[in-house]
């Protein structure tokens, strides 16, 4: 995780540990894979991995073999295309990925496509997914999102999350609340509350400096 001081927020990028949806979920019919591995599979209604299948489906789709490097964990490639330590023994040949003609018509602009699909599936498979949060000096959550696929200083997720804080700051100005602090031995007195005027962004805010500053249980009025 990292943190990051900004404008008097704290901003938080982390891994998304809650996300969990497939790339395959959005059910993409102009781009998607096909896998058969005891370790990765993936299916796809009405596609199948059988040469006449193949040879019909390719009158609609380029198609792309896929291979895999499957060693402790998955890591996906092109057919041959795969920097992997050990081909011989750990890169298997498990399916192929999809690319629509009508979408993609030229077949090197479709294995880009292709390739692009490929590294969000990797990173997906080695949980290379962020989120950002912002908070305040006391740790209160002011703002935040996730599901950033790829490497954090790729996804422009530090300038999204900075856009948040900016947007909170602007929505919340610094203004002059007034706050009641509760003198808890005198809780049958007449006087037993006195007022503090405090500038602050937010009441939450405005408590927490009054507490600081006094030592008395502090409530917003």
């Amino acid at each position: 995780m990292e943190s990051i001081k900004y404008k008097g927020l704290t901003i938080e990028i982390k891994q998304d540990e809650g996300f969990d949806q497939s790339p395959d979920d959005d059910h993409d019919d102009g781009l998607f894979l096909i896998a058969n591995h005891r370790d990765f599979t993936i299916k796809r209604e009405g596609f199948a991995d059988s040469e006449d299948q193949l040879k019909e489906t390719g009158k609609q789709y380029h198609i792309f073999g896929l291979e895999a490097y499957i060693h402790s964990g998955v890591k996906l490639a092109l057919s041959n295309t795969g920097n992997f330590p050990d081909r011989q023994w750990d890169v298997s040949q498990l399916g192929f990925v999809f690319v629509k003609k009508s979408e993609f018509r030229q077949k090197a602009e479709a294995r880009k496509v292709a390739q692009g699909l490929i590294e969000v599936w990797n990173n997906y498979l080695e949980g290379n997914i962020w989120e950002y949060v912002v908070k305040n000096n006391d740790g209160e959550m002011l703002d935040g999102c996730g599901a950033y696929v790829g490497d954090p200083d790729k996804t422009g997720i530090l300038e999204d999350a900075k856009a948040a804080a900016d947007s909170w700051l602007s929505n919340n100005p610094v203004k002059t609340w007034e706050v009641g602090l509760v003198d808890d031995e005198m809780i049958d007195a007449d006087d037993n509350v006195a007022t503090y005027k405090i500038k602050a962004r937010t009441g939450s805010e405005a408590i927490a400096k009054i507490k600081a500053k006094i030592g008395y249980k502090a409530e917003e009025l």
